[in-house]
């Protein structure tokens, strides 16, 4: 019974944030397709060449046998799934962003994206994140030297622990 109970409110859950999604003012969606393309971040959709090439090498570094005509064909047909998604991502987006603000709101950063105080920020924004983004890059270099560290110090006790040294005669003895 308390299965049947707990299936019955998962169900009415999912059935609610169904409508809740599909609850969105059409006057929201359009308001916030606006603020993604005054501020920029509609661009983001067409900017995924940074992102495929990074995938298409470590495609290459796990299948090392891949020829360069197959990763032209990959990465072609990764064109076309990007290109293919973008409107249906742009209106994901949209709908995330009518989630979060309401229509006051949105009407708000309309008007500050239309001024020239909000045209300058969705200009210089780009380059003010990724510069953001380099601050980041020392932070990441000690997380992975100390990663490394411990890594080794991990290894080294391993190899010097008495269990270690068994193991070790043991494979000698089995050759």
């Amino acid at each position: 019974m308390r299965i049947l109970a707990g299936t019955a409110v998962a169900v009415l859950l999912a059935f609610g944030s169904c409508q809740a999604e599909d609850a969105i003012a059409p006057e929201r969606l359009v308001l916030a397709k606006q603020v993604l393309d005054l501020s920029g971040a509609a661009k983001f959709y067409d900017h995924y060449d940074q992102n495929l090439d990074a995938m298409l090498s470590q495609l290459r570094q796990s299948m090392p046998g891949l020829d360069d005509a197959t990763m032209a064909d990959l990465k072609k047909i990764a064109v076309e799934e990007f290109n293919a998604s973008r409107p249906e991502m742009v209106e994901g987006a949209a709908k995330i962003y009518a989630r979060h603000f309401s229509e006051d709101d949105l009407k708000a950063l309309v008007a500050f994206y239309k001024s020239s105080a909000g045209q300058h920020f969705a200009g210089e924004l780009p380059a003010v994140a990724a510069e953001s983004m380099q601050l980041t890059v020392p932070l990441t270099q000690r997380v992975i030297g100390r990663f490394q560290q411990y890594i080794a110090a991990k290894i080294a006790a391993q190899n010097t622990s008495p269990d270690a040294s068994k193991d070790k005669s043991k494979d000698v003895k089995d050759k």
